[in-house]
């Protein structure tokens, strides 16, 4: 380390760099230097050399002027790359000379390969319409960068809604455990709405370099979100959905082929979903899988169609709310037929025959597996007589068993 000598004293001269990210990119020269007694008048201009080889050219009277306890900080802008609109990457060479009056200055350079990327944040939507509790979660896999160590890190989450009245708090911290991470969109009063929420997250990191520890980069990444929460559909306005859907169902049967074929696909899924949706309730599961298997239904049943915000205050929902044990069954569907989608069919034929008629009762079109009396997959001609009757016609005479599913 260099030294500045004069009748007041030593300077054991240092210096230390910054690339400030956070707004227009900046190179920050602040003196580091040691002082055996304070030193007035102080003078430092300041050269720099970018990548591109343009060479700042320090000021006449210094850069970095005042007494040693109270310097200013240099501040010089830093050059973008035209490829990326980033800050240029490559060597950057910093000569400090520090003077006193008309002393003669001690000159210290310093020289840095720049090579950092900034970090790009991920956010996760945890959407529980039924408890309801909606958070928005920084799930950002790690704020390392290569050859720098984290020196600090503050997180700001900043959210809005479309209800009058209505306000959330700002939420700032400097931690990285899974709470740090959180946001709670509840209002000051506590309390989530049918709405649409915008949640800015911004995180200001400052990284020191591993080998030179003079050398350091503060950046802030920034992502925002939009949240859309709604109120729980009626038990009534599911049972109109689904009727609309079966309603189309029947209105292209035998006259559209590839229409029936896609309504009555999407017709088995959101009742199976809808099932699976019904028995985790009964259960007592309240995780927001409820929200997505919800929501996928409603996707179907509204043909994507999006919903309406009504900015009506989400309250805690029964567990009953689509439950059979409050009396709503398949069978209270208006013309849905009752329907598991795990139940299943099996016919035994120990008697040879051209010819296998089967009833099976489950109201659909059954995937078929034929065998043989050794359980050897075997095939024939399936008829789908009705949703409730199959024929299986042979070549010659044949026994064994058939599975439908």
């Amino acid at each position: 380390m260099s030294t500045f000598t004069n009748i007041a004293g030593n300077v054991s001269v240092n210096f230390s760099i910054q690339f400030d990210l956070t707004s227009t990119p900046k190179l920050k020269v602040t003196d580091n230097s040691t002082y055996s007694a304070a030193q007035s008048g102080v003078s430092i201009p300041i050269k720099v050399t970018r990548p591109d080889g343009i060479i700042i050219q320090a000021t006449v009277g210094g850069d970095i002027t005042g007494d040693s306890g109270s310097l200013n900080t240099y501040e010089a802008l830093l050059p973008l790359s035209p490829i990326d609109g980033q800050v240029s990457k490559g060597t950057y060479k910093v000569q400090y000379s520090f003077g006193v009056g008309d002393s003669d200055p001690v000159i210290v350079t310093k020289t840095i390969n720049y090579n950092f990327k900034k970090i790009e944040l991920t956010t996760f939507q945890d959407i529980n319409e039924f408890t309801p509790l909606i958070k928005l979660k920084d799930t950002t896999p790690s704020y390392d960068v290569s050859n720098y160590t984290l020196g600090s890190i503050n997180r700001l989450f900043v959210a809005q809604n479309a209800k009058d009245g209505s306000s959330i708090s700002n939420v700032t911290n400097t931690g990285v455990t899974s709470a740090d991470r959180e946001f709670s969109l509840a209002d000051t009063s506590s309390k989530f709405y049918d709405t649409k929420y915008i949640v800015d997250l911004e995180v200001t990191l400052i990284h020191t370099h591993s080998t030179y520890s003079w050398f350091s980069v503060k950046s802030k990444s920034t992502k925002r979100d939009i949240i859309k929460v709604f109120a729980l559909p009626t038990k009534l306005e599911m049972i109109s959905y689904f009727n609309a859907l079966r309603n189309l169902v029947e209105t292209y049967d035998g006259y559209n082929k590839a229409l029936y074929d896609k309504y009555t696909k999407e017709y088995e899924f959101v009742i199976t979903s809808f099932d699976l949706l019904v028995r985790r309730l009964d259960v007592g599961l309240t995780d927001d899988d409820n929200t997505d298997i919800l929501r996928d239904i409603l996707a179907i049943l509204r043909n994507n169609i999006p919903r309406t915000h009504t900015q009506i205050e989400l309250g805690v929902v029964s567990l009953l709310i689509y439950s059979t044990v409050s009396n709503v069954t398949w069978t209270s569907l208006k013309q849905v037929p009752e329907y598991n989608p795990f139940q299943s069919y099996e016919k035994i034929f120990a008697t040879a025959s051209l010819q296998w008629d089967i009833t099976h009762g489950l109201g659909k079109k059954p995937s078929v597996t034929l065998v043989d009396d050794n359980e050897n997959i075997v095939y024939g001609a399936i008829e789908y007589v009705n949703l409730n009757v199959i024929k299986i016609t042979f070549n010659t005479l044949s026994s064994g068993k058939a599975y439908l599913n």
